[in-house]
């Protein structure tokens, strides 16, 4: 049986009969690399991972190893001492083979050997980066998916995208031929090519609450072997409570098993390369949404690192979301001594998000925690002030990567596993229509446009009918729009072809692991066809506060042909007073009359 079966077997059984509740934790590793010949941890100072996702993009401009040894020079002057290379993503795989990437295949040689190659001789360590779940990308297929759409997951509706623009194709986790397709990847990449490490990203399920996928025949008719239980084609929250906790705790277990079978064929194949993941940092919403229990994988040691994706832009924020980090620690120490476990654990940082001037204080963050170091995304964003920051000032003074140790595997793996967990039932904000009997959102016939936009967002979001009863984590861009984050006003334009009557103004602030980030002052006006002006019809000016989910404004009926929210400077959401983050903007006309509403001409 594979490692683990039997704790998954158990803990399912558990979960039938256990009530749902939120766990906010996180937990052990089995491999947070003690010093050579011992036990003991080392100090920071002697080993700290700083790491730097090397994205297929940056590769392909390369063009060839002189292009790769330009940038591992860049690397390693800017103090990073590993690179986790893109190496199987979208279907596509950077070595050659059936579906090895097109842009790749007319180099001379192994792109992913002249990768460790040129990296080895700047002294840094090499992890394969490899999509263990995801297996396309903007509504398409990749070449594995096309070839074999047996393995596609699909949602409820039978679809295998979700319908956005950026829709991700998935593999369904619950296939044997899926886990053993991905095992046997990573096990050759060990083997054949030798990297110090795998890290797997993407494994996890595509499922947002409202779209929840899994829902393969192959998957239901698992579940229904192994439980006894039907689903009967039902949405979780249609399903009576017994079923829909089985049926999270099967699916999370689907995704646990992918995890389980990469580390066993590692094991198998005799290596020592580390094994890691990039995760939601909120345990709670990667169980909740995504079935992603990175905790467990820590702690019955299927992994030797997590790397929760700490992408922020703001100080305040970086540290909230190390403090949960640190706090979700403390939910094990009935169990097991946690201190080595935060050695395992390895934020994630945005340089797309990050300033020179306050790279150095992320990294000082992550380091007074006692967390195991830092990873960043990605080199397409690793600008020469960023490099020259980051080598004067947050790794300034040396440090080795952390390296595997047998020993330190083997206690893990003679320890108890961790207790079952209930998958969080915690239901997503919600929110009934607002407008008026017979009246339609009239924003979703507007052109919406911006001052400006934060990096992968967009102002398509905001009129796409997804308020903020969308949990973000992981997908903040595809259900929200966000400004730059700037000293400067801010605003959203809608603007109609001809002139309507509007009546009130929704606006759904954004929401963030549990907080929503409301503008402490705002402005709503219409544009007066007449004298071609803005006009005004509300302002106000809030208190400052992470509990206001929606704000909603009625007026006097108004005909015009665009709407505006201004955002004055420094009147962004609390803490963050240079940024504006709205998910959902609706618009409606006046109150229709009884009969009108009632469909009657």
């Amino acid at each position: 049986m594979m490692r683990g079966g039997r704790r998954c077997a158990a803990r399912l059984a558990a979960a039938i009969v256990l009530a749902g509740a939120l766990v906010a934790g996180a937990g052990p590793a089995r491999g947070a690399a003690p010093a050579a010949g011992g036990d003991e941890q080392p100090s920071p100072a002697a080993v700290e991972m700083r790491g730097i996702w090397v994205d297929n993009g940056t590769l392909a401009r390369l063009g060839g190893p002189e292009g790769i040894g330009r940038l591992m020079r860049q690397v390693r002057q800017a103090g990073f001492n590993s690179v986790l290379v893109e190496t199987i993503y979208r279907g596509n795989t950077l070595f050659p083979g059936p579906y090895q990437d097109p842009r790749f295949a007319r180099w001379e040689q192994d792109p992913l050997e002249a990768v460790i190659r040129e990296a080895r001789a700047q002294g840094l360590f090499v992890h394969a980066w490899v999509w263990a779940l995801a297996a396309g990308i903007y509504g398409r297929p990749g070449p594995l998916l096309a070839d074999h759409p047996e393995w596609a997951d699909r949602n409820l509706a039978g679809s295998a995208y979700s319908g956005l623009p950026t829709a991700v194709g998935w593999l369904d986790p619950s296939r044997p031929e899926v886990r053993e397709w991905i095992a046997e990847q990573a096990a050759m990449l060990a083997h054949r090519y030798g990297v110090d490490g795998i890290h797997l990203d993407y494994a996890r399920y595509n499922d947002d609450l409202h779209d929840p996928f899994g829902y393969t025949p192959h998957a239901q008719q698992a579940f229904r072997a192994e439980t006894g239980l039907d689903l009967a084609g039902r949405a979780p929250r249609a399903l009576p409570p017994p079923v829909r906790r089985a049926w999270a705790a099967w699916r999370e277990d689907q995704v646990t098993a992918v995890v389980a079978a990469v580390r066993d064929a590692l094991d198998r194949a005799g290596s020592r390369a580390l094994l890691s993941a990039a995760v939601m940092p909120d345990l709670g919403q990667a169980r909740l949404v995504h079935l992603q229990d990175w905790r467990r994988w820590l702690a019955d040691g299927l992994v030797d690192l997590v790397m929760p994706m700490a992408y922020t832009s703001s100080g305040a924020n970086l540290e909230d979301i190390l403090d949960g980090l640190d706090g979700s620690l403390d939910a094990i120490r009935a169990w097991r001594d946690p201190g080595p476990l935060r050695r395992a654990i390895v934020p994630g940082l945005a340089l797309f998000a990050a300033r020179p001037d306050t790279i150095a204080a992320s990294v000082d963050a992550v380091r007074r925690r006692g967390f195991g170091g830092v990873v960043a995304f990605s080199t397409a964003y690793l600008s020469l002030p960023l490099q020259q920051a980051l080598a004067e000032q947050a790794f300034k003074e040396a440090a080795a990567p952390p390296s595997p140790q047998a020993s330190l595997r083997k206690r893990w793996a003679a320890m108890d596993p961790l207790p079952p967990q209930p998958v969080p039932e915690t239901p997503p904000v919600s929110y009934a229509a607002t407008g008026a009997p017979g009246t339609t959102n009239l924003a979703r016939d507007a052109t919406v446009s911006v001052d400006s936009s934060f990096r992968g967002y967009g102002p398509e979001a905001l009129h796409d009918g997804q308020r903020n009863d969308v949990l973000e984590v992981g997908r903040w861009g595809e259900v929200a729009w966000a400004s730059a984050e700037r000293p400067a006003d801010h605003w959203i334009v809608l603007r109609w072809p001809t002139p309507r009557a509007i009546h009130q103004v929704d606006v759904y602030w954004a929401l963030d692991r549990g907080r929503f980030f409301s503008s402490t002052r705002l402005r709503i006006e219409v544009y007066d066809d007449a004298s071609e002006k803005w006009r005004l019809v509300w302002e106000y000016q809030g208190l400052p506060t992470h509990e206001v989910s929606r704000t909603s404004v009625s007026f006097a009926p108004v005909t015009t042909s665009g709407l505006r929210l201004w955002q004055p400077e420094g009147g962004g959401p609390l803490g963050r007073p240079g940024l504006m983050w709205v998910a959902e903007v609706e618009v409606y006309g006046p109150p229709a009359t009884e009969e009108a509403a009632r469909g009657t001409p």
